[in-house]
């Protein structure tokens, strides 16, 4: 279970550093293609929504561990290494998006495909 615990708390991590690479892309390229002001309530605002992901995915798992252990519930029930795994599934690919929008590459390929 410590093994268990101990993976969980990697994946809560990458969780919450693909989320704040994400946010601070967003706001790079917001800023630099001018399509927004920076907006501090904003900031905030998808920063709170990290914490509480990250709230809910430790309290999940908390709840899961002290369930098994105490034979309340079957470990094949559903594992929230799953959830976890699309939860970062979800922010890699939110992460990856942001950077594909700066270095250019969706307004290339319209204009490749446009002509």
């Amino acid at each position: 279970m410590n093994t268990y615990l101990n993976n969980m708390i990697m994946i809560v991590i990458t969780i919450a550093v693909l989320a704040g690479v994400h946010i601070l892309g967003s706001i790079y390229y917001n800023l630099g293609k001018e399509v927004e002001k920076f907006e501090p309530k904003k900031l905030l605002k998808g920063l709170t929504k990290v914490l509480i992901v990250v709230a809910i995915i430790s309290g999940i798992t908390y709840v899961w561990i002290i369930y098994t252990k105490l034979g309340i519930v079957s470990d094949e029930l559903i594992d929230p290494y799953v959830i976890c795994y699309l939860t970062s599934l979800y922010y890699f690919i939110k992460a990856t998006a942001i950077l594909i929008k700066i270095f250019g590459v969706e307004e290339y390929l319209k204009t490749k495909l446009g002509k």
